[in-house]
């Protein structure tokens, strides 16, 4: 509802809060979306169905004429009506139905006298239609389906667009993270009415015995009361033709067993009318859960549907490493060999006839150009060709802080998977 607000609406909540009204549209919709994390978040979400309902109120106000000055009119020009009217409301959706009951109450009026409807009938439905939301939209909609002989015919919509239900998306592989099984396949968020921009949609899991077992036994006091195996969820976009990196919907809200998760602070854009997102990185769930195989778990997720891209949830069981195991990992995938290394020089040393500048030297340091110290484990990604080198342990205890995964020599992508020692 909030993100559906517009400046004034988003101005009279935080005034109604107390907060400050200034700034651009963005800003204000976090300032409304922190509301909902305070204390009084039962109090502001009062507030924010008021201004939502008066949206929806003014809007059909505006693009809907009042349907009964309509009949007024027509009533006073001596304006017959159909006495048959039937509408196949079993083959409608229920939505439809509850639209035209308001034009089965002025048929009901009109069948009454033989001559139009009179004022004493129109009362009596106005009384009635009061109840009833009326929209001049809905009438415009059932005279559609006349036609000229008298036959009712049923509007013809386009189908929604279907997605899989478990689209196969995969998702890149975390190296502070290894896998150790699924506990939700990629799923798709599935909007359930495109006619609204907000949509709800929940996902039930359950933890085997060995599972909660294994959680509840990798609990650590020491380390802040961290859990070494966590559940964790993740969000893609629907792309199936390459490996996907972690990305969020918009407006994203999720609560695990009724209780809000705490997601990564969205990064502020320097441009205007431009959502902040949030960076690309998963979400320990673990300190929700009911660790127990009896008792299921809910995952609850609200978001804003971008009507150009579609996204997926994923819950996976983790064991969360270390720098110490991944710098382990490394090492026990041994050396490169030295003859590489040589061949590597003489390619670059070797001289190329078409070129008229030859290399007669090149200069390598022993110092890494990260920590500006000599390097201990001297690396290069296999996708360089650069011979310069730098040290493993800063690298991977620099990518744990903050996970870019870039060559700090070429800013070339250097995955953990093609690192290699250089002998």
């Amino acid at each position: 509802m909030i993100l559906s607000f517009r400046v004034s609406e988003l101005q009279t909540l935080l005034q109604h809060a107390g907060k400050n009204r200034s700034g651009r549209k963005c800003d204000l919709q976090h300032r409304a979306l922190d509301l909902l994390k305070s204390r009084n978040a039962s109090h502001y979400q009062k507030k924010i169905q008021e201004l939502y309902i008066s949206i929806q109120n003014s809007n059909n106000l505006t693009l809907n004429p009042d349907p009964i000055d309509q009949m007024r009119h027509k009533v006073g020009h001596g304006q017959q009506y159909p006495q048959s009217g039937v509408y196949n409301t079993q083959q409608m959706p229920s939505g439809t139905r509850q639209q035209l009951s308001s034009e089965s109450l002025f048929q009901q009026a009109t069948s009454n006298s033989a001559g139009g409807p009179t004022y004493s009938s129109l009362n009596a439905m106005l009384q009635q239609s009061r109840a009833t939301p009326i929209h001049l939209g809905h009438y415009a909609a059932a005279a559609a389906y006349q036609t000229r002989g008298g036959a009712t015919m049923m509007p013809t919509t386009a189908p929604s667009p279907r997605y899989p239900v478990h689209p196969d998306v995969r998702l890149k592989r975390l190296p502070f993270y290894e896998q150790i099984c699924e506990l939700l396949k990629p799923s798709t968020l599935l909007p359930s009415n495109t006619s609204t921009r907000m949509h709800e949609t929940s996902f039930t899991f359950h933890l085997t015995p060995q599972q909660a077992t294994k959680i509840a036994m990798s609990y650590n006091a020491i380390t802040k009361g961290e859990y070494s195996i966590q559940v964790q969820l993740r969000f893609a976009l629907l792309e199936t033709s390459t490996e996907q990196e972690d990305c969020f919907p918009p407006g994203v809200v999720v609560k695990v067993n009724n209780k809000p998760l705490t997601l990564p602070n969205p990064i502020p854009s320097n441009k205007p009318g431009v959502e902040p997102k949030r960076p690309p990185r998963p979400t320990n769930i673990t300190y929700l859960l009911k660790l127990s195989p009896t008792v299921g778990n809910t995952v609850t997720i609200n978001w804003a549907h971008d009507y150009t891209r579609n996204f997926v949830a994923w819950i996976g069981l983790v064991q969360k490493l270390s720098s110490t195991d991944l710098l382990n990992k490394l090492k026990a995938k041994g050396v490169r060999p030295a003859e590489f290394s040589r061949g590597l020089i003489k390619e670059k040393l070797q001289e190329d006839a078409d070129c008229e500048i030859a290399t007669t030297s090149l200069r390598v340091s022993l110092m890494c150009p990260l920590g500006k110290m000599r390097m201990c484990v001297p690396c290069r990604p296999s996708t360089c060709t650069h011979l310069q080198c730098f040290d493993a342990s800063l690298f991977i205890q620099m990518n744990e802080r903050k996970p870019t995964w870039n060559c700090p020599v070429c800013d070339k992508p250097a995955l953990f998977d093609t690192i290699v020692i250089d002998g």
